[in-house]
């Protein structure tokens, strides 16, 4: 039987001011959990002071796709100036333990 692949989802988000991309920031934080339950790891990563990358891994293709709804949600509000996406099968994943 073959093992499915890890997926991983690179999201990058441009908000019109800082003070939004500011609220959406903390408002995600407080809601990952609840929002992307199958996720099994999440960088929020600020690019700059309007936009930030978010980096996803998911178990498999299935659980990653049942994201795309909440993230989707998410992102298509006027909030969001620009944003792009892409993703691909995980290879290597390096993780010293050390929580931020």
């Amino acid at each position: 039987m073959e093992k499915e692949m890890a997926v991983v989802r690179i999201n990058n988000f441009e908000a019109h001011n800082e003070e939004i991309m500011d609220q959406q920031i903390e408002d995600l934080a407080g809601k990952i959990q609840d929002l992307y339950p199958d996720a099994e790891m999440m960088l929020n990563i600020k690019t700059s002071a309007t936009s930030i990358m978010n980096i996803v891994i998911y178990p498999d293709e299935k659980t990653a796709n049942k994201g795309l709804e909440t993230r989707n949600r998410r992102s298509n509000n006027s909030n969001i100036k620009d944003q792009w996406h892409m993703e691909g099968e995980l290879k290597t994943l390096y993780l010293k333990k050390r929580l931020y």
